[in-house]
């Protein structure tokens, strides 16, 4: 499965209308798209088209993601 590293830009983290920004733009792709923090153990990626998962993964300002 092709796997990108972003940086988290929102001084505010993945919260809130970033979050359903990053939700909506995942769900609209049509395929399954994840996202864990960097270095989290891959079988705890989260479903990256659920605004509740975007904010419990409790990504912050210039925290990488994958």
């Amino acid at each position: 499965m092709p796997e990108r590293t972003a940086t988290i830009g929102s001084r505010v983290g993945l919260h809130a209308r970033p979050a359903a920004i990053f939700a909506e733009a995942a769900a609209e792709t049509g395929i399954e798209v994840t996202i864990a923090k960097e270095g989290d153990p891959e079988d705890e990626a989260l479903d990256a088209s659920s605004i509740l998962s975007l904010m419990s993964l409790g990504a912050e300002h210039g925290q990488k993601v994958t």
